[in-house]
């Protein structure tokens, strides 16, 4: 298989040529990264026929990092179902790592949050003066609402509460869900990635997963993959289209957006090794790229007036009529500013 062969289909498996529903392209690719809330909207943008989020949520699920997925999917990232909050990742980490605010507070606080939580969004404000109302000092708020995830996110990695879709720092009360065994639950999600990010290396699993070569190799036979070579490299997958599609044109990717988080970022075939610290900077920001003819040659940052563009390389008449013609599908009244 070719580089650009390989290019068309990752584009059709990511649903950048062949759109889908939101609820579709969130579960197929194990989540959209959604610290960033607009990035994530954008990135269903481009890969969806409409933006009906409905069914979705958030919370902290693949390499300890916040998604939206769909609902029903909870099941993938909790699989043992829920547990005490202490006991999750972030929990074991912060009190591991010195936390000012003692278990027994920091318990009473969760308590205050959680009987606070109903279907619809409560926002972090107020949930914040509900535990001042409670007795929450200023020498503690840092901490039971730490930037980081603090009493939210504990909660959160405990199946108690989910990171509300449609409002930004607004929780709900973690909808009912079965657990499911663990190994299932990741033979599913390597099925899903396999799927909808392949063809893929092992190196790509391990980067995207964060799990040892070991284990995969413990799963990955269980799904059958077939195999396939491009460039000396073996790669794997699941499902082929019929015909590879057109690359086009432009594509104004998101901030974080699957396809750069998909695979390892310095083997990836749509990111030249000049641009990699362009898109990926030192402080872990993924910014939005522009994907021209299957190649990232630029960047772009929505601002309140115009969409302002960086190129990383010169682009023609018939690229620069590309990137007009992508952008007034998106932002109709936004003028472009290169």
């Amino acid at each position: 298989m070719s580089l650009r062969e390989l290019k068309q289909w990752r584009l059709w498996a990511q649903h950048l040529t062949e759109k889908a529903t939101p609820l579709q392209a969130a579960g197929d690719l194990c989540g959209i990264q959604a610290q960033y809330a607009a990035n994530a909207i954008h990135a269903l943008a481009i890969r969806c026929e409409n933006a009906d989020i409905t069914g979705l949520v958030k919370s902290w699920t693949l390499r300890g990092t916040l998604h939206l997925f769909p609902e029903k999917d909870l099941p993938l990232y909790l699989p043992e179902g829920r547990c005490d909050f202490f006991d999750t990742p972030y929990g074991q980490w912060r009190y591991g790592h010195g936390c000012a605010v003692s278990r027994e507070r920091m318990g009473f606080f969760a308590q205050v949050v959680e009987g606070a939580l109903s279907d619809e969004p409560v926002t972090r404000d107020q949930l914040k003066a509900l535990c001042r109302e409670r007795g929450m000092t200023a020498e503690e708020e840092p901490w039971v609402f730490d930037g980081w995830g603090g009493v939210i996110r504990m909660l959160a990695e405990g199946g108690h509460l989910c990171l509300s879709a449609a409002e930004n720092r607004a929780y709900i009360r973690c909808p009912a869900f079965s657990p499911m065994p663990t190994e299932q639950a990741r033979l599913e999600l390597l099925r899903r990635y396999v799927t909808h990010y392949g063809p893929v290396s092992l190196y790509d699993m391990m980067y995207f997963f964060r799990w040892t070569q070991r284990e995969l190799k413990g799963l990955l036979p269980q799904l059958s993959p077939k195999t396939l070579t491009c460039g000396g490299q073996t790669y794997y997958y699941l499902k082929e289209p019929e015909v590879l599609p057109v690359l086009p044109r432009c594509i104004f990717l998101a901030g974080f957006d699957p396809l750069m988080l998909g695979y390892e970022k310095k083997e990836s075939p749509f990111l030249p090794a000049g641009h990699l610290k362009k898109v990926f900077n030192n402080t872990g920001i993924v910014f939005p790229t522009l994907l021209m003819d299957g190649t990232v040659q630029g960047k772009w940052k929505e601002q309140d007036k115009y969409i302002a563009l960086t190129a990383f390389e010169s682009w023609n008449k018939t690229q620069t009529a590309a990137i007009q013609k992508a952008a007034k599908n998106l932002w109709p009244d936004k003028p472009l500013k290169f």
